[in-house]
């Protein structure tokens, strides 16, 4: 059997477009999220910015996961059906993956700060005031 390409409708293209630009809003949320710079105030970040961040993040990653999780669904069941695929899916493909990087960088920082028995969002201001010190830190 082989496979053939269609064209996507409207819907698909604006419901896939506009959740790859979800994906690409998380970049900026989990860097600062995961950064001692923004939650020491080093950074100049204000502070409504990091209360924003801090009750938003979550709701926001588990948002555009459950919708990448029903597209996905979708383009597979329809797939399964008509064995067809459709251009517009290297797009999802593209938005999984910032999605994965973005999990992954979350998960990993966590992991490296269990690994060291400290709290799971843990920022060591000691070492941090020495960087600054030392002039490593902007």
């Amino acid at each position: 059997m082989r496979l053939r390409s269609q064209d996507s409708s409207w819907t698909e293209r604006l419901a896939i477009s506009g959740l790859a630009l979800l994906s690409l809003a998380l970049v900026p949320l989990t860097l600062w999220k995961e950064s001692e710079t923004f939650w020491l105030s080093a950074g100049g970040y204000p502070a409504w910015l990091r209360d924003c961040v801090r009750l938003i993040y979550y709701p926001y990653f588990f948002f555009v996961f459950g919708s990448m999780l029903m597209l996905s669904w979708s383009a597979g069941v329809r797939f399964a059906k008509e064995m067809r695929y459709c251009r517009m899916w290297s797009i999802l493909l593209f938005a999984w993956m910032i999605l994965v990087a973005c999990f992954s960088l979350l998960i990993t920082n966590n992991m490296v700060n269990l690994i060291h028995n400290r709290s799971i969002h843990h920022h060591d201001w000691e070492a941090f005031k020495e960087k600054c010190e030392a002039g490593r830190v902007p």
